[in-house]
């Protein structure tokens, strides 16, 4: 049947390019939403970006998208 609902996960230091390639491809044609642990994310490019939901929403999604940070993890082993 497909699906009908996107939700796009935003990390803080969310990429820019691939938030504005999921909600170039996604939104329009179905229900999306850009999801965040807080209620404003910030880009790589220090844009501000509101999240339609937290986290909550990503459980009733069809579709669930992780997009990349530009931020590296402090708990990421280093070389």
């Amino acid at each position: 049947m497909g699906f009908q609902s996107v939700a796009a996960y935003a990390p803080g230091g969310v990429t820019a390019f691939g938030l504005g390639l999921v909600g170039e491809v996604f939104s329009g044609r179905f229900a999306f939403s850009v999801c965040a642990d807080t209620e404003v994310v910030t880009t790589d490019l220090g844009l501000a970006v509101h999240a339609d939901g937290g986290l909550e929403a990503l459980a009733g999604a069809d579709l669930v998208l992780a997009l990349p940070s530009a931020v590296p993890d402090a708990a990421s082993p280093r070389p």
